[in-house]
């Protein structure tokens, strides 16, 4: 019998996203508690505008909904589906669009971050933690993506018994050596022929330099 895909791709997915989820709570709570003073924001070089802490809100609230949504989305494939598949073209998508969002937001707050502290505002401690929270979150969605792509290419070709009866050249082979006899033990030898043909074909274009 072939091998069924790893989950670890899965989990790892999943363990990334809730990891998400904490440290973009921390980035909000460290934000609204230390840095966002009401009419001022210690994220800008001119404390009077919050803007930074807005686009900090806003971007921390939507990176929640996307983490989640990943999370939800791995766990109920592979409470549902077929074990070791994931809708990677869904968690591609949404990873890699969440990393450029939080990229942008990175490398924003990064910026008017260091001007903060070059210019001797205070809070250099916790603009620190939302900077280097913001960069791993940002990293974290990369990761994701690069790893629904893996799953998608290792899921491309047939993995268990039953998707390799359901293929072509199970069939053909099949077919083709179904001139052993009609007997149950005849049709058993064919059926494990065909078998050992198409896993050994389908190990073959695994092991197939890409």
């Amino acid at each position: 019998m072939a091998k069924a895909v790893d989950k670890r791709q899965a989990y790892s997915i999943i363990g990334l996203a809730a990891l998400q989820v904490i440290f973009q709570v921390v980035i909000g709570a460290v934000t609204g508690t230390k840095l966002d003073q009401g009419d001022l924001c210690q994220l800008n070089l001119d404390p009077q505008s919050g803007r930074v802490c807005d686009f900090v809100y806003n971007t921390v609230g939507f990176g929640l909904l996307f983490s989640l949504i990943l999370i939800g989305t791995v766990y109920y494939t592979l409470a549902k589906a077929r074990p070791g598949t994931l809708t990677a073209g869904a968690t591609i998508g949404l990873a890699a669009y969440a990393f450029f969002w939080y990229l942008v937001f990175s490398i924003t707050i990064s910026i008017r971050g260091r001007q903060a502290t070059d210019a001797g505002q205070p809070g250099t401690v916790d603009r620190n933690t939302v900077v280097g929270l913001s960069w791993i979150v940002t990293f974290a969605f990369l990761a994701i993506a690069i790893l629904a792509i893996w799953e998608r290419h290792v899921n491309k070709l047939p993995v268990v018994d039953d998707e390799l009866k359901r293929s072509f050249l199970y069939k053909v082979e099949k077919v083709s050596s179904s001139g052993s006899g009609n007997s149950p033990k005849a049709a058993a030898e064919v059926e494990s022929r065909s078998l050992s043909t198409v896993q050994e074909a389908h190990e073959g274009l695994k092991a197939r330099p890409q």
